[in-house]
Formats: C-alpha cells, structure tokens, sequence
C-alpha cells in the first residue's frame, strides 16, 4: 500500500517540510501538489521520487511512523493562501494523498476574513495504524472485533506524523451527505448514502465526519470563491501557537466539523472577539473536546 504524510500540516511561503513515504513494494513515484478551491490548481509536479518499504510500526496510531524523505517540499510565494493536496502517483498507478495548509506571506495585504480549518477533528478521527479517539478502528473494519469490544480500543493520544485514511483526505465526488435528503418519517432510521455506495467504498464509521476534500470546507471554499470572497487559511495548530495570528483580521470562519479545540486554542479566538472581532461558526459540533499538543505538535492528546 502507498502512503504518506508530511512533518508539519502548514506553511508560509519560503518554509519547508519533509515528506514521509512508504510503498508495498520498492517503485518510483510521481508528486504533485494542488490548491484545491473552485478550482484544482496545478502548483508543483515532480517526478522520479524513489519509495521504499517502510515497516508499520507497533504503535503507529500513537506514535507516529517515522519513515525516510523522499522530497522537500517549499511553499513559493506564489502559492495563495489555502488547502493544497498532496498526490503520490507509483508507477504502477496507485495513488495516496496528504495536504497542506498554505498560510499567508505575513508581508502582503491580508484580507478581511480568516478561515480556520478543523485540522484537530482530522486527526481524532484519523485511524492509520490502528485506533482513533473513538474506536480500534483497525479491528472493527477486519471484523476481529464486535463495535462495543472495539471503542473499548480508542486512544487518547494521537500522532500527527503518520498518514491520513484515504476517506479522510480523498474523499471521492459521490461521497453521501451525513445529513438525510429528506425529513424522515417517524421512527425511520437516518441514513446516509446507498449501500451500493458503502459496498464500494467500504468506509468504516469515521471517516465522512472529518476532512476537507468533497466535504463542509471545501463545498464552502468553492462557493466563496465563485462569489469572489477572499480569505486566508489556517489550521488549529497554528491558532494555539500564533497568539497573533487573527489580528489582521476582522472575521474568523469555521464552516467544517470543528469538534475539537485546544484551550489556547480558544483563549485566542476569545480574545479575537472580546477585540471587536466577528465569529462565524457554519458547522455543528464546535468545541466539543478539549485537547492539547504535546512534543512540539507531533502528539495531540485529548483531555477528559
């Protein structure tokens, strides 16, 4: 299987991150780098990239994997603030995704609004190499383990170094609504999506609440972009670690499932706010769970 991650999950442009990638068998690959928005927007392709096998560590889904680079990725300053996907191509034509966030060059003019992506809510979700904040994930889908005996295997630590699921990061066209269509009826059951669908697809209970491609984010990123509102993107990490990232800013965006916050995290949106600052939630579930970085941001760690 082919798949990787990146060190860090945002850049501004002139920084760096490594990329981190493991393939069933020795192949060379192709990369390429989009912005994804209205539009799918060609930034970077790279060919030749060599991957190798890469052993799963024991503890992957909490300690992350720790694989060899393949290529150094560096955001140039033209590439607009945004989500960028990551596209690993083999030779044998197996793809595996990852992403970016492209913050804004801190000398240009900033716009007025500021989009804060659910990255926290992709990592709790997020079950390569095993579990997730909810469930062992692993041994629920390979029917090792009953639903009720498999939450019992949900973690509270969880690495940011390793990679996503694919229905996390790469969520195709056609993937159902978590919402219903239609109003049910009384006592009929909700649904989402056809079982065609989930016969194809085989998702496991966690991966439609979180990501951002063919998801809440990115329906919104496209709509606001057709209708020419510009913003500039963030991740949670960077609004715990920059106090001073929202100063420039007179509106702060969530639109995905944010369910996940640190406490500083928080203590700067408020501060946002209690300066005159406009808030504008579009999703539900906001705030939910408290939680905290550990070793740098390569742990988030959920708190009770």
């Amino acid at each position: 299987m082919l798949a990787c991650y990146t060190d860090v999950l945002s850049l501004r442009p002139g920084e760096s991150t490594t990329l981190r990638a493991s393939a069933s068998q020795p192949t060379t690959c192709s990369l390429e780098i989009a912005r994804i928005g209205k539009t799918r927007d060609v930034v970077l392709r790279k060919d030749n990239l060599s991957v190798s096998r890469q052993d799963l560590p024991e503890h992957a889904d909490r300690e992350g994997c720790d694989w060899p680079s393949i290529f150094t990725i560096e955001a140039t300053a033209d590439w607009r603030s945004g989500y960028y996907d990551i596209l690993l191509t083999s030779a044998g034509g197996e793809n595996a995704h990852h992403f970016l966030c492209i913050k804004p060059d801190r000398s240009t003019p900033r716009p007025p609004t500021a989009l804060v992506l659910a990255t926290n809510t992709y990592h709790a979700y997020n079950w390569w190499g095993g579990a997730n904040a909810y469930c062992d994930v692993t041994s629920l889908m390979s029917r090792a383990k009953a639903l009720q005996q498999a939450m019992d295997g949900a973690i509270g630590r969880l690495s940011t170094r390793r990679p996503f699921v694919p229905l996390i990061v790469a969520a195709p066209e056609d993937t159902p609504r978590l919402v219903n269509v239609r109003p049910r009826g009384f006592l009929e059951r909700p649904w989402a999506g056809s079982r065609e669908w989930a016969r194809a697809n085989r998702p496991s209970p966690y991966d439609r609440s979180a990501g951002f491609i063919n998801k809440w984010e990115h329906v919104f990123v496209a709509w606001a972009e057709a209708h020419g509102i510009q913003f500039d993107t963030f991740t949670d990490f960077d609004i715990d670690r920059e106090p001073n990232a929202l100063d420039p800013y007179r509106v702060v965006l969530v639109v995905g499932h944010s369910e996940y916050w640190s406490g500083r995290q928080r203590d700067h949106i408020e501060r946002f706010v209690d300066r005159g600052g406009n808030l504008a939630i579009f999703g539900g579930n906001t705030c939910f769970w408290k939680v905290r970085f550990e070793e740098d941001g390569a742990t988030l760690v959920r708190s009770e």
